[in-house]
């Protein structure tokens, strides 16, 4: 468990064999707890959180998933309408790096956009296209399993709208 002061309150967050969850009262068997990134870490064994009260830094460690870091914002709590749009395109490194065999892009939008991300081997030549489909505003995220290729670098690249990215990820069997 860790205790995160934030701007409006306290948020309590504990890693359970189920996921991560969080309220911000805590009223014995009567407190509400709301179930934290599921969509990331679903509901792996947490083993380790902790957390940074200067910036909101929450880390956590599941078993078999691998170790998440983000900044915990309230404004992003569940069941709060008050959700800040992200300002600014981005395209995260790949995780795990290297992987074997499946590994988690993410990416974020300002604006609904039709993104199209592919991946492409060492020579250029495209070896899958994950999406091709119109997305809304907000963070985003696709699991790409690469059994079938062989160990190597890849690269995948992001194109929404104007903006045109790539990154480097390694396979390794």
């Amino acid at each position: 468990a860790t205790i995160l002061p934030v701007s409006n309150g306290t948020v309590y967050l504990v890693g359970t064999s189920t996921g991560i969850y969080s309220t911000m009262t805590l009223d014995g068997s009567n407190t509400v707890w709301d179930e934290e990134s599921s969509d990331l870490i679903g509901n792996s064994v947490v083993e380790y959180i902790d957390s940074r009260k200067s910036d909101g830094t929450v880390v956590v460690a599941t078993h078999g998933r691998g170790i998440f870091l983000g900044k915990y914002d309230a404004s992003l709590a569940v069941g709060n309408d008050n959700v800040d749009q992200p300002e600014s395109f981005r395209l995260a490194q790949n995780y795990p790096n290297p992987f074997n065999p499946s590994t988690t892009i993410e990416f974020t939008l300002p604006a609904a956009q039709h993104v199209v991300l592919r991946v492409f081997d060492i020579r250029g030549r495209e070896v899958a296209t994950l999406l091709d489909q119109q997305k809304s505003a907000g963070s985003h995220h696709v699991t790409y399993d690469a059994a079938n290729l062989a160990s190597g670098v890849y690269v995948y690249t992001i194109s929404a709208g104007e903006y045109n990215a790539s990154k480097k990820m390694m396979y390794l069997k």
